[in-house]
């Protein structure tokens, strides 16, 4: 579900309740040459500036760390799945 505005947010969270892993799929950007269009990067965690971790547990968390286990299970699997 995307978030457009203030009144989402509460009906939004709702959604999450029973979620037990979030996997964020998006766009970014890179300093990096050797990086090309169309690939896939698995971050080490990403920074955010926003009020949405205020709201959902009352503390401003700037950087969210990423999970490396659910790194390593997409790691795997583009493995078997011969993705380089």
């Amino acid at each position: 579900m995307i978030v457009r505005g203030p009144d989402r947010l509460v009906a939004s969270l709702t959604l999450f309740a029973y979620v037990e892993t979030i996997v964020r799929i998006g766009t970014c950007g890179s300093f990096n040459k050797d990086i090309k269009l169309l690939d896939v990067i698995l971050s080490s965690g990403a920074f955010c500036k926003s009020y949405f971790d205020e709201l959902l547990d009352g503390v401003d968390i700037d950087f969210i760390q990423s999970s490396d286990t659910i790194n390593r299970k997409i790691m795997n699997h583009a493995k078997l799945k011969e993705v380089d």
